[in-house]
């Protein structure tokens, strides 16, 4: 590119309109390109990754129509197929050209082009999936979800994800499917029924070509979509039949997964399953700003589980950063299920409502009634030796007698109090405490805290990353020691490279 700036003709109706773009904006995204273009070079798709860590910086500061124009009229020829899409949906299908295009088309780099069969000159698939990602950006910053989604059914999927066999751009269909259906979100469609289906064809092929990347995406995609339907079951017969990869597959991917698992699990009372899976999830997603709102969501469904399992969250739990007002009405609700107090609880419910059904934790919490009870009754068993159905059912504001036997019994066989109801003169008589450390609970916690350190050293041993080693190979090691230092260190970063804050968690 030439240190001046780039002048761009706009033909819209008739008149010519000259807009300058700065110099700077047009070379951010060229640096992208250029590093994406060494996947081709070099054989090496560790390149494709350090082009999209470079995303969030091109998005926010130079993704704009002019350096978009400028680009896809300067870098792809005349001959290509993609380059009157591309510029229909970038100018609102107003017509576009750049000054000495040619000219500077000669100044790129041979890795940006590829020789097709008809023997023609073509825009390579790496730079080409840019730029169509690059789009869907400009797209979905701009608001203009219709276009998002025309370009999407029109051009992504069957010109580009589905025109594709290269192993270099696995990384980049995953990014292309995911703002795909965030498109679909966008308007409202989350539970888009022929999305779905091109998820599941298309999650054939990447589990053949083995695509760890986007077959991760579309499987978390594919769940989303059933719960946001509300297809419990079929997500969960879904889960039972797909296998998640393990290997070569981001952390944020895997955060996704097990949040979606955790709240699978969660749904059909699996307490315990779901537990592990979000604490698995807040473990692996990345711990910075853009991950903030996953953060959030997820230690509200944590707070839920914990409460439905019985347990009560620490108080530093609810003084976490940046979560104090996203906690604030489950900090509510965890002391009224705390005191038993079943009159609090039906008002902290009914105050939370709206924010609640927003985190989509509403049925959830609704359960937590007979947590709240059992509560209640083990608070009054502690103070009473002996006390009679009737004073339970009007400490508890229960609606009868026969509610309260029926709680109180559930409460016995759950081993929440240790006590005996005389049926025929309607009373409850407490036993003795026992001793907790004469029984096995004590035993079985210890256990479980070695099982959680011991899966925690084999994920950390399973996700460690070791460098090549040096002895093999004589020249070619030596002088890409550098490149290899480098890229161990983007893949250590590459957690950072998450689109969980894209992603909008209102119907999980």
């Amino acid at each position: 590119m030439s240190a001046d700036l780039m002048e761009i003709d706009a033909h819209g109706d008739g008149s010519q309109a000259a807009r300058a773009v700065g110099k700077e904006d047009v070379q951010t995204i060229l640096s992208a390109l250029e590093e994406i273009s060494n996947a081709t070079k070099y054989m090496d798709a560790r390149y494709v990754w350090r082009a999209l860590k470079e995303l969030s910086a091109i998005r926010k500061n130079s993704l704009n129509q002019e350096a978009l124009t400028a680009l896809v009229s300067s870098v792809y020829p005349d001959s290509s197929i993609f380059k009157v899409s591309l510029l229909k949906y970038i100018n609102d299908n107003h017509k576009s050209s750049v000054e000495d295009a040619d000219k500077l088309r000669a100044q790129y780099p041979a890795a940006f082009y590829q020789i097709t069969a008809e023997k023609t000159i073509e825009v390579s698939a790496e730079v080409n999936g840019l730029f169509h990602l690059l789009v869907q950006l400009y797209l979905l910053d701009g608001k203009k979800y219709a276009e998002l989604n025309a370009f999407n059914s029109k051009v992504v999927i069957p010109r580009v994800v589905a025109f594709y066999n290269q192993r270099s751009l696995d990384l980049i269909n995953a990014k292309l499917w995911f703002y795909t259906v965030l498109g679909h979100e966008a308007t409202g469609d989350v539970a888009n029924t022929t999305v779905r289906a091109s998820m599941i064809q298309f999650l054939r092929t990447a589990s053949l070509k083995h695509d760890n990347e986007t077959r991760a995406m579309l499987i978390n995609l594919i769940l989303r979509n059933m719960l946001a339907a509300g297809e419990v079951d079929s997500a969960a017969d879904f889960v039972n039949k797909v296998d998640f990869p393990s290997t070569d597959v981001s952390n944020p991917l895997e955060a996704r997964y097990y949040f979606y698992l955790s709240k699978i699990n969660a749904i059909q009372l699996d307490y315990s399953s779901a537990n592990e899976f979000i604490i698995a999830a807040i473990r692996k997603a990345p711990h910075n700003d853009n991950s903030l709102g996953f953060l959030q969501q997820a230690n509200k469904l944590h707070c839920v589980i914990q409460l439905l399992m019985g347990d009560i969250p620490e108080l530093s739990f609810f003084h976490q950063k940046d979560m104090q007002n996203s906690l604030y009405p489950y900090y509510h609700l965890t002391n009224t299920v705390k005191l038993g107090d079943l009159k609090k609880f039906t008002y902290i419910i009914s105050r939370f409502k709206q924010q609640l059904i927003h985190d989509s934790n509403y049925q959830l919490c609704v359960r937590l009634r007979s947590n709240v009870i059992k509560t209640g009754i083990r608070v009054i068993s502690l103070t009473y030796k002996k006390i009679s159905l009737k004073d339970i059912c009007l400490k508890l504001r229960l609606d009868s007698e026969q509610a309260a036997e029926y709680m109180v019994s559930r409460s016995i066989r759950d081993g929440v109090i240790e006590a005996s109801i005389n049926h025929d003169q309607g009373y409850i008589e407490t036993s003795e405490l026992l001793n907790v450390y004469g029984t096995r609970d004590p035993q079985a916690v210890f256990d479980e805290r070695i099982q959680f350190v011991t899966q925690l050293h084999d994920e950390s041993v399973m996700a460690m990353r070791y460098p090549e080693d040096s002895k093999k190979g004589n020249g070619n090691n030596n002088s890409n020691a550098g490149n290899d230092q480098s890229s161990f260190d983007l893949l250590d970063e590459f957690s950072d490279l998450s689109d969980l804050e894209d992603l909008d968690m209102d119907f999980m």
